[in-house]
């Protein structure tokens, strides 16, 4: 049997938008934000239990490329993917995640009556110009990239291209030396083309083999200004204090503007707002310096959940005195081990049946390789992800006297996430440690 490999590639840039409150949204898409934002947490917690540092990740993504892969698994290991990535089996998950896709893609629509449309993906722009220039892009893809002759079922074909949008290319990975590095070098290049050359080399020398027979890969790409841009005048360099109990020094923005905000008695959280009010990022930051822990032992789907109905029964806005690192780095992890961990067993094994994708042979995942980067400054964010699964085988406003701000101050290792605000999706979710990284 031999291995075919799944890579996930995400990118996002942005800025900052406000967390709309009191919003409805479609049940279907809704499942699979749910679906998507438990997997991610659980993930969260076991990559921050065995890593130090910073942190980041597109749970969407990850999902995304897996459960296009769960579509064409059988037996114990459909069953053992779909418990791992929350997917219910009463509902119709391949349409809850088309449903959800369609949502993400065309957000600009009643802005731009005649978006820019790339053509392979959604791809959304505001104001004109590409995806250096305009200050909203939100960009999805999918593809499968098989080896020539081999035969996927035309049923797994159409579901793949219906509901996640993605093309099937063929490419040699059976050629020799010259073949192997032409066709990494063509994943890649789609790779670094869809994230706006954010994620680049995502596969690298060695990663695929004469054995490989189908790559799998999802990317993401968000870019947007502030809604309220950092001003470059009011950033000035401070401590930032480490886990450790040191400090370095950082670049630190400040803003003060009345914002969604929430705290208890481990945290303040900060809802920082993008353009348009599509996305925003949430600050959650310790009340101790070295809280974090202790935070993230806590942070899953219930105090999310939790955390969300809170904020939105305040319908208020509170004048925070924010301050935020500016920061910027880039990760890349194999998640092969982990998804074992929690319990996608068999799919990285011979006993793997993923005969809805193709029937000729067996296949099984060899690894799901994950590129990010993030870049938060005074202008917005940018950010990118991309995965890769690597497989072979067969197959309110107050009046009057203004209040004393709320301090937050984001000086000490905090979590984040950005999430996109109708359907609750976490785009991308990570903590900062070390904003000079």
């Amino acid at each position: 049997m031999k291995a075919f490999h799944f890579i996930a590639a995400m990118a996002l840039v942005g800025v900052l938008a406000s967390g709309g409150l009191g919003q409805t949204t479609r049940p279907d898409m809704k499942r699979a934000a749910d679906s998507s934002n438990q997997f991610g947490l659980e993930l969260y917690c076991r990559l921050a239990a065995d890593q130090k540092g910073n942190l980041f990740f597109s749970p969407y993504s990850i999902e995304t490329a897996l459960a296009m892969t769960w579509a064409g698994a059988r037996g114990t290991t459909a069953g053992e993917m779909a418990r791992v990535l929350r997917l219910g089996e009463a509902n119709p998950v391949n349409a809850d995640m088309a449903a959800l896709l369609a949502h993400l893609t065309p957000k600009l629509e009643k802005e731009d009556p005649a978006p820019k449309q790339d053509e392979d993906l959604g791809t959304r722009f505001l104001g004109g110009g590409g995806m250096d220039d305009s200050p909203f892009v939100l960009v999805t893809a999918n593809a499968l990239w098989a080896q020539k002759g081999l035969r996927l079922s035309e049923s797994y074909q159409k579901l793949v291209h219906d509901n996640y949008q993605a093309r099937l290319q063929s490419l040699d990975f059976t050629g020799g030396a010259a073949a192997l590095e032409q066709s990494r070098k063509i994943i890649n290049d789609w790779a670094a083309h869809k994230t706006n050359d954010k994620i680049k080399d995502v596969i690298a020398p060695g990663a695929l083999s004469p054995d490989t027979r189908l790559v799998l890969t999802n990317a993401i790409y968000f870019k947007s200004c502030w809604a309220e841009p950092f001003a470059e005048s009011a950033t000035r360099d401070e401590p930032f204090h480490l886990a450790v109990g040191s400090a370095v020094t950082t670049a630190m923005l400040h803003q003060r503007h009345r914002r969604e905000y929430l705290e208890d008695a481990d945290v303040q959280i900060a809802v920082i707002p993008y353009f348009l009010n599509h996305l925003s990022m949430w600050v959650v930051l310790p009340k101790k310096l070295d809280g974090l822990a202790d935070v993230e032992k806590k942070f899953d789907a219930k105090k999310l959940r939790q955390w969300s109905e809170a904020m939105a029964a305040r319908k208020s806005y509170d004048l925070v005195e924010l301050s935020l690192p500016k920061f910027k780095f880039r990760m890349q992890c194999r998640l092969a081990q982990t998804l074992r961990a929690m319990g996608i067993v068999e799919a990285f094994s011979d006993k793997a049946d993923f005969s809805g994708i193709c029937t000729d042979q067996g296949l099984y995942i060899s690894q799901v390789i994950h590129q990010t980067y993030i870049d938060v400054n005074e202008k917005g964010t940018e950010a990118a992800a991309m995965t890769a699964m690597l497989g072979g085988g067969a197959i309110g406003i107050g009046v009057g006297k203004e209040p004393e701000p709320i301090v937050f101050k984001a000086d000490h290792p905090f979590l984040f996430f950005i999430q996109e605000n109708e359907s609750g999706a976490i785009l991308f979710l990570g903590r900062v440690a070390n904003p000079k990284g």
